[in-house]
């Protein structure tokens, strides 16, 4: 009798694992094929005072179903953010960043792929102009209970670029090594190099020679392209030299990567060092006319 009723609660355990508790937590739900579009609402906090906080420069999604998650990511100053329904509502936080300048940002979809797993494409449009970007998107989907990783596919492109000359004088607006950046300060111009030298100018006389001047430091060479990268030779005369300028003038003996709009120019190596320039009547637009010695 004993041998009998283990048997039976056996079999029963086994039809019980079979039909229902079996069941991997990965397999599809039933009657659903993936993958599943996923509708959502971008949220947007343009036209208040509050602004994203602490998000990670690394490309990731943050998924937020309450109001004191989202008050780790988000401060305002006079007005309140838009309220969200986290009882019907989950908002994906997405981030990352960009060396160049974003022209636009697509949230292009969102599927689900799996019971627990989603996946999210972006397209990012940039400008080959340096500018540190951090960026960020945030969406609204119906709620979302389960456990799930977000995959992040984001497509990075560049705007159509013009050929572009070199010729013409360049003038250097911002500095950056080792991500610090240095700007000229827009209500002291001078202020940036104020120690060393007033303003440093890159002249690119024809397609092989150039002059670049620092107040009375000036320096005349030859340059070479090759495809987007660009190599200077360089002497130098009328030294007032300064421990800044010099380093200055042997950075710009490595090979540099340019990046090049009509009144936008950038030079950067592989040893961290940017340099952002901008044409002289950008420059003079901007801040101020330059004086005649700058006149090649």
């Amino acid at each position: 009798m004993k041998t009998q009723l283990l048997k039976t609660t056996l079999f029963m355990l086994i039809l019980a694992c079979v039909f229902s508790s079996c069941k991997k937590p990965n397999d599809p739900e039933p009657g659903i094929t993936y993958p599943v579009d996923i509708p959502f609402t971008e949220y947007s906090l343009e036209g208040n005072s509050c602004q994203w906080k602490n998000l990670p420069y690394d490309e990731k999604v943050i998924l937020i179903n309450s109001k004191e998650t989202l008050e780790n990511y988000i401060s305002c100053a006079k007005s309140s953010y838009p309220e969200i329904d986290f009882s019907k509502n989950s908002l994906l936080l997405i981030s990352g960043k960009t060396g160049q300048k974003i022209t636009e940002i697509f949230t292009k979809g969102l599927k689900q792929v799996a019971p627990d797993k989603h996946e999210f494409d972006i397209n990012i449009t940039m400008d080959p102009f340096f500018t540190f970007k951090p960026w960020c998107v945030a969406v609204l989907v119906e709620k979302i209970t389960k456990k799930t990783d977000v995959k992040l596919n984001v497509d990075y492109s560049y705007l159509p670029q013009e050929p572009h000359s070199l010729l013409g004088t360049w003038v250097l607006v911002e500095k950056e090594k080792d991500g610090v950046i240095e700007t000229i300060p827009e209500d002291d111009p001078y202020a940036m190099f104020s120690i060393y030298c007033v303003i440093v100018s890159l002249n690119f006389i024809s397609d092989t020679t150039l002059h670049g001047r620092c107040e009375a430091n000036v320096y005349k060479g030859t340059y070479h392209m090759y495809s987007d990268n660009i190599s200077l030779t360089y002497g130098v005369t009328d030294v007032m030299g300064s421990e800044w300028y010099w380093s200055y003038i042997n950075k710009l003996g490595y090979m540099h990567k340019v990046s090049l709009t009509d009144s936008t120019m950038q030079l950067s190596d592989n040893h961290s060092s940017i340099f952002n320039f901008v044409s002289r009547e950008k420059f003079e637009r901007d801040y101020f006319e330059l004086p005649a010695w700058y006149n090649f």
